[in-house]
């Protein structure tokens, strides 16, 4: 296996304070963690894409 297949641990780091705050608020307190869960998905898939 090359290095190239573990690239998406790069991104894990992104999801985790989306992941507490989906824990803690519920209603119009979850609207803030869209920006930051999309730009982490992209990057998952690009990286994805590399790896």
């Amino acid at each position: 296996m090359s290095i190239w297949s573990f690239t998406y641990v790069i991104t894990l780091p992104l999801f985790v304070k989306p992941l507490v705050v989906v824990w803690k608020k519920t209603g119009s307190g979850l609207d803030a963690m869209v920006p930051m869960l999309s730009i982490s998905t992209s990057i998952l898939s690009l990286l994805t894409f590399i790896g």
